[in-house]
């Protein structure tokens, strides 16, 4: 598995990518992962893809948090389901947080709902070291609270 940064010819492959999770995300969710694509390939934003062989097996999407000082949001960690579960997640999240601290980064904060299908995600976070830090109730739509995780990478 080779992780780097996503090149602009490859960005065509993360609408796929996404759709790829069924329902997880809303057109809605898609059209602004795509539009952050787009700003990423423009240098706006951190972006890494997982590749196995030609084929984009994941991605994620950071920015440093504007008006705080060492703070990164990971907006995007999007798994393809056939690479589930074989540690692409944890070598993009690795790869993200050198990157993090290249830049001078001290901490990650990811976000993600609550819902059921977001379990696996939630999982995620906690076993790659972040802690939750919070929740906003019907965040997202009723029934749907922000989850707050936050990893400290010193």
């Amino acid at each position: 598995m080779i992780v780097a940064p996503l090149e602009p010819g490859q960005g065509h492959c993360v609408e796929p990518l996404l759709r790829s999770c069924g329902e997880v995300f809303s057109e809605e969710e898609t059209r602004v992962a795509l539009a952050m694509v787009v700003d990423a390939l423009r240098g706006n934003y951190c972006i890494l893809a997982s590749l196995e062989g030609e084929r984009l097996a994941g991605y994620c999407l950071a920015g440093p948090t504007p008006l705080t000082e060492s703070t990164w949001h990971l907006y995007w960690l999007c798994v393809h389901p056939q690479f589930q579960r074989q540690g692409v997640a944890s070598a993009l999240e690795s790869a993200l947080e050198d990157a993090v601290r290249a830049s001078g980064g001290k901490r990650i904060v990811a976000e993600t709902g609550s819902r059921s299908d977001y379990d696996p995600a939630r999982a995620f976070y906690r076993s790659a070291g972040y802690d939750e830090c919070g929740r906003i109730a019907d965040y997202y739509r009723p029934g749907d609270a922000c989850c707050f995780f936050c990893k400290v990478i010193v």
